[in-house]
């Protein structure tokens, strides 16, 4: 199966002008072969994505090396067991010196961030339908609730 081109994924999105207005922003602020590489269904999550969320389109924007979340749809097939988001959250917070207030504001920076990361990965579920209501909405509540708790150990 040949990969569509950008033209044809655009045309097919819920809103292309809006899709094609942010893809255009996103190629220009990252390397663009990372988009001109993604494969079939990825194109059509990120087309989901940048159709379907401003707020999102934007901080892709900001964060382009936050594509790869895209790249392995398979991955998006499956809600994130809370488990991983305990992980990663006390790796962010392991071995930090919490009483330094520098390093505290550097760990809920980093919280912050891995939170972000998540909501667009479990925004990119639920746009492109890879998940079902249930599946996002403890997806949601998972993450509100591991990384609260995160912050409170912090303050």
């Amino acid at each position: 199966m040949t990969t569509p081109t950008w033209d044809s994924v655009v045309a097919a999105s819920a809103d292309p002008v809006r899709t094609a207005h942010h893809l255009g922003v996103l190629r220009a602020t990252c390397d663009p072969a990372a988009l001109d590489t993604l494969p079939s269904e990825s194109r059509r999550v990120l087309a989901t994505i940048l159709a379907g969320s401003r707020s999102l389109s934007e901080l892709l924007v900001r964060r382009p090396e936050w594509l790869d979340t895209f790249v392995d749809v398979d991955a998006l097939r499956s809600p994130r067991p809370r488990q991983g988001l305990v992980w990663e959250r006390d790796k962010t917070l392991a071995g930090a010196d919490l009483a330094s207030p520098a390093v505290a504001e550097r760990v809920v920076d980093s919280l912050h961030q891995l939170r972000l990361r998540e909501l667009l990965r479990i925004a990119a579920r639920d746009l492109a339908r890879l998940g079902t209501l249930p599946e996002i909405v403890l997806e949601l509540s998972n993450a509100a609730d591991v990384f609260l708790e995160g912050v409170l150990r912090v303050v």
